[in-house]
Order: C-alpha cells, then sequence, then structure tokens
C-alpha cells in the first residue's frame, strides 16, 4: 500500500540519518511484516546483528547491489568468514560485476580484519582483470603484512611498471616501512 511505502521510505531516512529507533518506529507503522531485504539488513547492520546481516544478505549476493555486497563482505569479514569474501567475490567478478569499488571495499575489509593472505588473493586478481597499479601497490602491502618481503617487492614493481608514480605513498605508507632498509626497495623509490 501507499502507507507501507511511506512508512519504508520514513525507515530509509532515519537509516540514513543514523536515528535507528526512529526507522525501527517506521517500520511498526507498516501492515505488512516483509520489508525490503536491503532494509532489513541494513537495520541489522545498525544494530550490530552481523549474524542477521548475513542470514538476509547471503541468499542474495548474486543480485546484489555493489552497496549491499559490500555490507555482506563487511559482515562476513566480521564473522570470521574472510575465505567466503574471496569466493563470493570471485563469482561476482566471473559473473561480470564491475571490479570497482568491490574489489577496493574487499580487500579493504579484509585486511582491516588482518586477513592478508585473503586481501592479497583480491588485490592479485583485481591487478590481473584490470591493470590498476593501486592493486599491485595494495597487494605488495598485504605481502609485508605476511613477512613476503622478496614477494612485496616484485608486487612494488609491477605498481611501479603499471604507471603507480607516487613516491610519497610509497615512503610513507607504514605498511612497507619493513622494506625501506632494503637496497632494492631505495632504487625502486628513487626511480620515481
Amino acid at each position: 500500500t501507499k502507507r507501507d511505502i511511506i512508512f519504508e521510505a520514513l525507515a530509509w531516512i532515519r537509516l540514513m540519518q543514523r536515528d535507528v529507533a526512529g526507522a525501527k518506529q517506521a517500520l511498526t507503522q507498516l501492515k505488512t511484516s516483509v520489508i525490503a531485504p536491503e532494509l532489513s539488513a541494513r537495520m541489522a547492520a545498525a544494530e550490530n546483528d552481523i549474524p542477521r546481516v548475513i542470514d538476509v544478505l547471503l541468499p542474495l549476493q548474486d543480485e546484489l547491489s555493489v552497496e549491499d555486497l559490500t555490507l555482506l563482505f563487511s559482515a562476513l569479514a566480521a564473522d570470521g568468514r574472510t575465505r567466503d569474501v574471496v569466493s563470493i567475490w570471485k563469482k561476482r567478478i566471473e559473473a561480470g560485476m564491475p571490479l570497482e569499488p568491490c574489489a577496493s571495499a574487499a580487500a579493504l575489509r579484509l585486511s582491516q580484519d588482518g586477513a592478508f593472505d585473503h586481501a592479497f588473493e583480491i588485490n592479485k586478481v583485481a591487478f590481473e582483470k584490470s591493470a590498476d597499479s593501486r592493486h599491485a601497490f595494495n597487494a605488495a602491502c598485504n605481502l609485508v603484512r605476511l613477512g613476503r618481503h622478496d614477494d612485496a617487492m616484485e608486487w612494488l614493481r609491477h605498481a611501479v611498471a603499471g604507471g603507480y608514480k607516487t613516491k610519497q605513498a610509497i615512503l610513507e605508507d607504514v605498511d612497507l616501512k619493513p622494506l625501506h632498509a632494503r637496497d632494492d626497495f631505495q632504487r625502486l623509490a628513487e626511480k620515481l
């Protein structure tokens, strides 16, 4: 009904204003108990109910918008299911979903959760598919965090060869600090 549409829209507005109580109140005015899964997932996220976010969005993974897919990735990572993030991301990429912004969002979330191996995997695939040097740079950062310094240098070389020319970022990124004393790092930085 029109009334339900109005109250569901009001719930969305309240959520965007970070007014969870107001969103809940708007939803109590609905005559139906069925609300859009995206709204249900956003409500669950606002209430920090990670299992409910996953329960709502996981069955819809093949049809989610990039924004909702990113929410699902965050929930899965928070639940320790980082392998699922990589698996779903790869499946969606193979199905033709654009790499960005999902690749960056998924890799960042995985990095924030300390799942550097999985973040590397996403950055590696994203670089191979797009040749975007930012993914090679982020892959190098992931590898440093994994203690794989020689591999990290190789990925930094990929980044620079692919057009990454931000010397300041390479010198100031905290993830790369363990490489600073290396001769090959110094030579690479000098080329920029």
